[in-house]
């Protein structure tokens, strides 16, 4: 005799098909062995999703996409890690989910708000120079915006001067507006 609707086997927290005895042996185990999963204090998952986030920022901090991007991975590295290690050496569940999803938002953020950044840079840059200065520079410039730094640059060059004939008379009779668009057209 047995029963058709009764089943050895069964879904647990861990997976969806378990055999029901090892429910009962792990239970026995862990009251033999007093070894138990806890769960984390909340203080202290409070402390750590701070210090990652934290972390986090401070690789967004030198607007280099680059590093923003590592800080990401070797985040998510740290949070496999922590989980695979509280779960198996110390029998306490790590707040994966959490962590993932939460950080994953602030990392989210942060390469958004880091493009955002650059691209109102890169606007400014082409705005304020497109109309005075070579495309090639411009090109330049949006490549490395470093090379703009006070100071200048030191180089070797040649540059010749000329002069436009009557200028000087042409442009005390003009407004500004109108020389810059006399000069635009002439070159």
């Amino acid at each position: 005799n047995y029963s058709t609707g009764v089943s050895d086997s069964g879904p647990s927290p861990l997976e969806e098909n378990t055999w029901k005895i090892s429910i009962h042996t792990s239970l026995l185990n862990g009251l033999l062995n007093n070894q138990f999963y806890q769960p984390w204090d909340l203080f202290e998952i409070i402390q750590l999703f701070l210090a990652i986030n934290l972390f986090l920022i401070l690789s967004a901090l030198p607007r280099q996409a680059y590093i923003l991007y590592l800080g990401g991975f070797l985040t998510l590295i740290f949070v496999v890690w922590c989980t695979t290690n509280q779960f198996l050496h110390k029998f306490h569940l790590f707040p994966i989910v959490s962590f993932a999803v939460g950080s994953f938002i602030v990392f989210l953020g942060l390469v958004t708000t880091l493009h955002l950044i650059k691209a109102r840079e890169e606007s400014f840059i082409r705005m304020a120079f497109s109309k005075y200065i070579p495309q090639k520079v411009l090109r330049q410039i949006l490549k490395d915006p470093e090379i703009l730094k006070r100071g200048g640059e030191e180089r070797v060059m040649t540059v010749l001067f000329s002069d436009i004939a009557g200028f000087t008379t042409i442009s005390e009779k003009m407004t500004p507006t109108e020389l810059v668009s006399l000069l635009d057209r002439k070159s």
